[in-house]
């Protein structure tokens, strides 16, 4: 009952509540149905980047157990442009910060993923890669193992950024 009550909201024609209904979608352990109002979403909206960025954070914030893969394939969805800003804010910004759940996963798949995405950013964008970073600061108030891998990641990228707006904040963290 409560999928359909989320199905009609979807289905009304205010992008308020489309928007609120796919986050709300995206709780739902059915990956059909997850699946299905994803692409109605990205086919309706594909031209207008805002709603794009959004549809990029509801999965970004997904707790599903293919959370982080899916994260990897966006980045090479043809809507995500790994140069803008807003994209990356969308994405992995909303990963790091709004989504605990996976980014401190037990595996370290999450540090992974956005310790790698700072490290490429740092080439191209440090001021981006430098908010990025801003996830890992508080890596002393975690317990362990958390605590460890947070600061691991940080001396990981420690030894592949050069950029002075990454490594103020990394220095700053350790």
């Amino acid at each position: 009952q409560i999928i359909e009550i989320i199905k009609n909201q979807y289905n009304n024609k205010n992008i308020t509540d489309q928007i609120n209904a796919l986050a709300s979608i995206m709780q739902i352990n059915d990956k059909n149905i997850r699946d299905d109002y994803l692409n109605k979403f990205c086919n309706q909206w594909q031209e207008n980047a805002l709603l794009m960025d959004k549809w990029f954070a509801v999965q970004a914030i997904s707790k599903h157990e293919d959370a982080i893969e899916n994260i990897h394939k966006l980045l090479s969805h043809p809507k995500f442009d790994a140069n803008n800003p807003n994209k990356i804010y969308a994405l992995l910004a909303a990963f790091a910060s709004q989504n605990p759940y996976k980014f401190h996963d037990i595996s370290k798949k999450g540090y992974e993923l956005i310790s790698k995405q700072i490290i490429r950013l740092d080439k191209t964008n440090p001021q981006v890669a430098s908010r990025l970073v801003r996830a890992f600061m508080s890596w002393n108030q975690y317990s362990e193992p958390h605590k460890s891998y947070m600061l691991d990641s940080l001396k990981y990228m420690s030894q592949s950024c050069k950029s002075k707006d990454v490594m103020e904040i990394i220095e700053k963290s350790i």
